[in-house]
């Protein structure tokens, strides 16, 4: 999708790798804090608008993912383009993460009796660890119930969730991604896979929501049919969820985001 968008565009593109990946030096990405990630992304977007062939006027900032939140900190006051994003939202860290819990407990078919009850303990466990900044291992010392839960949620490893620290998903917690939304003053796109159960179809609704009340008919939603987080086609959630049966169907999202960047005047139709 992306080696698509940057031959087919016709702009100049310039793609920041997290420290330690790709081709970017410095410390692992796995010991990196979300606050230290984001002054790099920043420090990145300073070189670029610095660039005498870039025209700083028609900068058009593009985050997925994890970066989908960044954006709009990178932009918020900026006087940027644009700003397109695919697979996240504007709710805070906590209840991504509890939704997104719920969804592969859910989809992991869980039995019903027990689901209510688990869904609460991830609750209970991630509003200590998220919002009041706890460790697991002193939430497991404090009450050892409840730490059992940590070894029962995705991605968790240690002291690592999804293979980034815990302060990164702590300091994610304390980010205003709503608020940063609301002070984005360029054309926004949303981009969202139906079947992407990473993020929900409200989170990135509420994206919009946030722009266009602030400036009406300034911010886009485009859900893709279909769709997982990593543009790959399924035939329904369970499927998307076990990752059975799909392909890669980059064109939609690609064909999107063109139109897009000829709508507000970034290239030529």
């Amino acid at each position: 999708m992306l080696r698509r968008l940057i031959t087919e565009s016709g702009v100049l593109w310039q793609r920041v790798d997290k420290s330690g990946v790709g081709d970017s030096q410095g410390p692992e990405c796995s010991g990196l804090d979300y606050e230290t990630e984001l002054a790099q992304h920043r420090a990145a977007l300073r070189q670029l608008l610095s660039r005498p062939d870039v025209d700083p006027k028609r900068v058009v900032i593009y985050g997925a993912s994890m970066g989908s939140n960044m954006a709009p900190l990178l932009a918020a006051g900026q006087d940027v383009a644009g700003v397109a994003v695919w697979g996240g939202g504007a709710m805070t860290w906590y209840e991504r993460t509890l939704r997104f819990e719920r969804n592969a407990l859910e989809l992991g078919d869980m039995d019903p009796a027990r689901l209510a009850s688990e869904v609460s303990a991830r609750a209970a466990f991630l509003a200590r660890y998220l919002i009041h900044g706890e460790s697991p291992t002193t939430i497991a010392a404090s009450d050892p119930e409840l730490g059992k839960v940590w070894s029962r949620m995705v991605g968790t490893s240690g002291e690592t969730q999804y293979g980034r620290p815990l302060a990164f998903h702590q300091q994610a917690q304390r980010q205003n991604w709503t608020g940063a939304w609301a002070r984005v003053h360029a054309p926004v796109l949303v981009l969202y896979g139906e079947l992407d159960w990473f993020e929900t179809r409200d989170s990135a609704a509420l994206i919009v929501d946030v722009v266009n009340r602030a400036r009406p008919g300034a911010a886009t939603l485009i859900v893709v049919p279909g769709l997982d987080h990593h543009f790959v086609r399924y035939a329904n959630r369970r499927d998307a969820y076990r990752e059975t049966g799909g392909t890669v169907a980059a064109d939609p999202v690609v064909e999107a985001m063109l139109a897009w960047l000829a709508r507000i005047g970034v290239r030529r139709p």
